[in-house]
């Protein structure tokens, strides 16, 4: 009876993991499945439960660091792109600039307005906005 139990919440966990998209779930669920494969082999429910909370913990943790890893490679950074110049495609209290396919808030150095179609040269950025200076 323990058996199916634990190999059913691995699979009820693995289909929210699905639909999801986090490898959060997929660590819970492998240690689900550990449990289950500790209930085959006669384990006492105390060793079945630890097996679950040591799995599951230690592949959140692994999860994590993963993720995090990922995150700092994936991040993007304009370092190569500074000077590289921008076109605005709408003027405004927080202007938006055409570059890289896509459309960016901005913002000048120098605090004046931008207007539409100004060509501006990308400075740095801060967060998901470019700052831009003329030139």
């Amino acid at each position: 009876m323990a058996v199916t139990l634990w190999f059913v919440a691995a699979g009820a966990v693995l289909l929210v993991e699905l639909h999801s998209g986090t490898v959060y779930l997929l660590a819970i669920a492998f240690a689900a499945g550990l449990a289950g494969a500790m209930a085959l082999l006669g384990a006492e429910p105390a060793a079945q439960l630890a097996v679950a909370a040591i799995g599951g913990t230690a592949g959140c943790y692994i999860a994590h660091g993963v993720r995090k890893r990922q995150a700092k490679l994936n991040r993007p950074t304009i370092t190569g792109e500074v000077g590289q110049s921008v076109v605005v495609v709408k003027a405004g209290a927080t202007p938006r600039v055409s570059w890289r396919g896509s459309e960016w808030d901005a913002v000048l150095a120098d605090g004046s307005a931008a207007t539409v179609e100004d060509r501006l040269k990308i400075q740095r950025q801060e967060g998901n906005r470019l700052v831009l200076t003329r030139g």
